[in-house]
């Protein structure tokens, strides 16, 4: 379904054609055929303003896609049990019923991008702390005349070195596996049977350590 395909919702439906109650009674009381010919009805009924409605928010045609067929999904899998209420203050019932699917599912859809560019915002932070670690010793080690190889061996060497100072065990197991292994947190995590924000404080707390250590080392 392209974007172009989106038609003005409000349009008058054709006379005759079967009220949503009609279409939900079949589906909750006919037989399969009409129950088919029912739900068939709905979607050519409700597929144009729902995929407006997500079009509108979604952030690629993809994730439309993607929102649309969960949104139907969940409305197919709860349509058996909805109870259609004349005393409701919706003029359209059903209709404000599947809008509200969709509005709850496009929410939680932004809610974990949200949540995604966190986690990659802060774990981006923690690599950039270890590359801090790593140009602080390279900056110490160069009065030496070593070549980049060099120094970069020798400062593996003084973390490797050093790393069994640190009072955590977690802490040294989750250093080696992010500057040694570069494993991301989650991967880390993983690893250990930690969570990815317990692996961040970790990971955080040995930088932290190790450069204070090492600051007090002739090298």
């Amino acid at each position: 379904m392209s974007r172009e395909m989106v038609l003005d919702p409000t349009s008058p439906r054709p006379s005759g054609e079967e009220t949503d109650k009609h279409l939900l009674d079949a589906i909750q009381s006919g037989d399969a055929v009409e129950r088919t010919q029912a739900i068939a009805e709905l979607y050519e009924r409700y597929q144009l303003i729902l995929w407006k409605f997500i079009c509108s928010r979604a952030n690629t045609e993809q994730d439309t896609e993607d929102l649309f067929g969960e949104v139907w999904s969940v409305f197919l899998s709860k349509i058996e049990d909805f109870e259609w209420r004349d005393d409701t203050i919706a003029a359209d019932p059903l209709r404000s019923y599947v809008m509200s699917i969709a509005d709850r599912t496009v929410k939680i859809y932004h809610r974990t991008i949200a949540t995604q560019n966190t986690v990659e915002s802060v774990d981006e932070e923690h690599e950039v702390e270890l590359l801090a670690l790593q140009r602080w010793l390279d900056s110490r080690l160069e009065g030496s005349n070593a070549d980049r190889s060099s120094l970069k061996k020798r400062a593996d060497r003084l973390l490797m070195e050093t790393l069994p100072c640190l009072r955590s065990k977690v802490q040294q197991r989750v250093f080696k596996l992010a500057y040694f292994g570069r494993l991301s947190n989650q991967e880390i995590a993983t690893t250990l049977g930690l969570e990815p924000g317990t692996v961040r404080v970790y990971k955080s707390r040995a930088v932290k350590a190790l450069r204070k250590l090492l600051s007090d080392v002739e090298l």
